[in-house]
């Protein structure tokens, strides 16, 4: 499987703001530098940190949300950290897989949680 990533965020705090990096050092066992997750900040931190080091959503999950007229959703407004291009991200649920020369470990999917309802109006 190939697939293309289009674009690497990260927000320093929880609801912080989400800034696009052209690129970023990956820490083991933490997640991206300065992303509030590597830095037990995010929201999420306290109930599972080693489970939410990065996060990864579809360019194909957001242009089905705009083309069923649910809600336009900015790449970075889904505070999730790795935009991906051609990836069937199921798939890679229980599986070890590079992005770049990193190795990553899919682990649990993430779906759209409760903050990023209200923030998109979905809720």
């Amino acid at each position: 499987m190939s697939g293309e990533l289009v674009a690497i965020y990260h927000a320093a705090d929880k609801g912080g703001p989400m800034q696009v990096l052209d690129s970023v050092k990956a820490i083991p066992g933490l997640g991206l530098e300065g992303d509030r997750y590597a830095l037990q900040k995010g929201s999420l931190s306290r109930w599972s940190p080693s489970k939410r080091q990065v996060t990864l959503i579809s360019a194909e999950a957001l242009d089905e949300l705009e083309s069923e007229s649910v809600v336009l959703l900015a790449a970075g407004d889904s505070r999730r950290n790795l935009l991906v291009q051609g990836v069937p991200l199921n798939d890679l649920l229980g599986c070890s897989f590079l992005v770049g020369d990193v190795l990553m470990e899919g682990v649990r999917l993430c779906q759209p949680c409760k903050y990023l309802e209200r923030k998109s109006g979905l809720e």
